[in-house]
Formats: structure tokens, sequence, C-alpha cells
């Protein structure tokens, strides 16, 4: 990934996957949107994702 943050496009299209009627794209949607809301830069994703990840996909259900 050469990408160094989640842009705000990259959100608003998220948010409209996250209304998808195909509920593995609605739900991989929703768990990004959760990243981005935690952790919206790349370097810090990677070093907190896993610590949060399991909170991220229970709020996700």
């Amino acid at each position: 990934m050469s990408q160094s943050n989640i842009s705000g496009k990259n959100i608003a299209r998220l948010h409209k996957l996250k209304l998808s009627t195909n509920l593995r794209v609605a739900g991989l949607a929703d768990i990004a949107l959760a990243v981005a809301r935690v952790k919206p830069h790349k370097k810090t994703q990677v070093e907190g994702v896993g610590q949060r990840a399991q909170g991220a996909v229970y709020e996700s259900q």
C-alpha cells in the first residue's frame, strides 16, 4: 500500500458500500470504516488494528 491515509473520498465510498445488498461487501466496508475512525493514518493502522480488531468486528455485528 502506498497510500498514507484513508481519504475523505474513500470514506464516502465505504459509506456507500456499507449500504450494499451484498452482505459480505457491506460487512467489509463496515470494518474498514471502523478502522478509518480509530486509526485514519497508515502507520498507526498497522500498529493499532490488531489491538482493536476484535472490538471493531463486534461493533459491526
